[in-house]
């Protein structure tokens, strides 16, 4: 006699457990557990018109910058809320960073003055090259000197986003307080006020949290939003 087994349909209630058990999973599997907490970080993209540094008038850019909030900053020499990549009198540094232009590396950062800054209503990520400057073209015309990006939203000095800009963040619920955002690329005549001045600002530019954990999380509510409709 053959057996048949019988498939008996899962509770909805069950159903919403096993699927939000999967999402925390998803998320966290692989994830290395430890004591402290991780970096924080934010990653940007875009694009621009870098013509006049030789290169295309659609050329593209990304780049992340991530610190270490736990971590004893080092000096920069710029006082509270200035944070170089490398400080100064050999301390650790708590920011890093990379970036490419269209598809090619140009992490070789000037480490004394290279730095994330923080004032009451905004941030500052400031990319310094030492010589030879960031040749995106090869040739040899202008070359780009410093990469900005500025993140600030209105200013209300009742309400300062970064009370306290002696400390990095600790989370980034204050992007979403930073609704302006700019990026330039910047000649050597910007900053020493003298000879021509090359500057040419992002056309595009989409600055996000980094990992991507909590968009990952993001798309799997949504997901079951829409599993719970349908049903």
């Amino acid at each position: 006699m053959a057996l048949t087994r019988v498939l008996h349909p899962v509770p909805r209630s069950h159903a919403r457990t096993l699927i939000a058990t999967w999402l925390f999973g998803v998320l966290t599997l692989g994830t290395p557990v430890s004591m402290e907490a991780a970096p924080l970080g934010l990653s940007f993209e875009g694009t621009a018109d870098l013509s006049a540094f030789g290169a295309s008038s659609a050329s593209t850019f990304d780049g992340m910058f991530t610190w270490d909030a736990d971590r004893q900053c080092g000096p920069g020499g710029g006082g509270e809320g200035d944070f170089p990549l490398s400080p100064l009198e050999g301390h650790p540094p708590c920011v890093t960073a990379a970036l490419r232009v269209n598809g090619v590396s140009h992490d070789d950062f000037d480490p004394e003055w290279s730095r994330l800054m923080l004032f009451p209503n905004f941030m500052v990520l400031q990319l310094w090259w030492s010589w030879p400057l960031a040749d995106l073209d090869g040739g040899v015309g202008q070359d780009a000197k410093l990469v900005e990006l500025e993140l600030w939203g209105t200013y209300d000095p009742d309400r300062p986003i970064f009370p306290d800009v002696s400390e990095l963040p600790r989370d980034r619920l204050f992007l979403r307080r930073l609704p302006m955002r700019t990026l330039t690329f910047q000649s050597d005549g910007c900053f020493e006020f003298e000879g021509d001045c090359t500057r040419a600002s992002a056309d595009s530019l989409t600055v996000v949290p980094e990992p991507a954990a909590t968009a990952l999380l993001l798309v799997g509510l949504t997901g079951l939003r829409r599993w719970r409709r349908r049903r």
